[in-house]
Formats: C-alpha cells, sequence, structure tokens
C-alpha cells in the first residue's frame, strides 16, 4: 500500500521510526479516547467494548493488530441506576502491532503497580 502521507514526515525518518510513531500513536489513542467509558463489570458488556476497541483502532493507519483486555478491578455491578464505574488507569491492557515498510512493532498498555501509572511502551522491534 502506497502511503500517500510520507511526505509530510521528514525524510530522515525510516522505516522502523514510522512504525514506532504509528504504534505509540494507536497506543495514546487507546487510552485518551476510551478512558472514561461506562462500564459495568457486566461480561457482555466488558466484551463488547474491548470488541468495539479492537475494531476502530484497527483502523488507524499501519496497524495490523489490535488485542485490547479489560481488567474488571473494582468495577461496579450497575444493578442500580447510578451503580457504573468508568474505564480507568488499571483496566486497561491493550497490545498493538503496527507494521511500516520492513518492521514490526509491538507495544502495550499495561498498569504498573509499581509506577501506579498506566505505562504505553514499545516492548518488541522487527525487521521482515
Amino acid at each position: 500500500m502506497k502511503d500517500k502521507a510520507k511526505k509530510y514526515f521528514t525524510d530522515e525518518m525510516n522505516d522502523r521510526d514510522r512504525a514506532i510513531f504509528e504504534c505509540g500513536i494507536t497506543l495514546g489513542a487507546i487510552y485518551h479516547q476510551f478512558q472514561g467509558t461506562p462500564l459495568t463489570n457486566d461480561e457482555t458488556t466488558i466484551h463488547k467494548l474491548e470488541e468495539a476497541i479492537e475494531a476502530t483502532m484497527s483502523k488507524q493507519p499501519w496497524i495490523e493488530n489490535v488485542k485490547i483486555s479489560i481488567i474488571p478491578t473494582d468495577l461496579k455491578n450497575g444493578k442500580k441506576v447510578y451503580d457504573y464505574s468508568e474505564l480507568g488507569r488499571a483496566n486497561f491492557k491493550a497490545d498493538v502491532i503496527a507494521a511500516y515498510g520492513t518492521v514490526k512493532v509491538s507495544g502495550k498498555i499495561r498498569y504498573i503497580e509499581e509506577l501506579d501509572f498506566p505505562l504505553m511502551y514499545i516492548d518488541d522491534i522487527s525487521a521482515s
């Protein structure tokens, strides 16, 4: 597939740089677009939200795969009118694979308890 946007990126940016960029953009979009989404600990709702995030984020340029797991830590059961939680920093688990040119990049979102932070990071870079 031809990259019509390539002309907007610096010539010094190689395939590796671009794959890392695309993976990072998608990780940030996942976290910042979906944090705060109303949610209960209902398995059906959780599964549908995971599928929706995967389907929409897979449409980002150069993204090969998105896998989302929502960890239902401390989510309310939704049995009363105001009884719901929001998707938060400790509920995300995301795996993203971006491929650009000859390079594949794997990135993750994981809540790291010792940091008390939902860390986004690149965990693998490979050339084909």
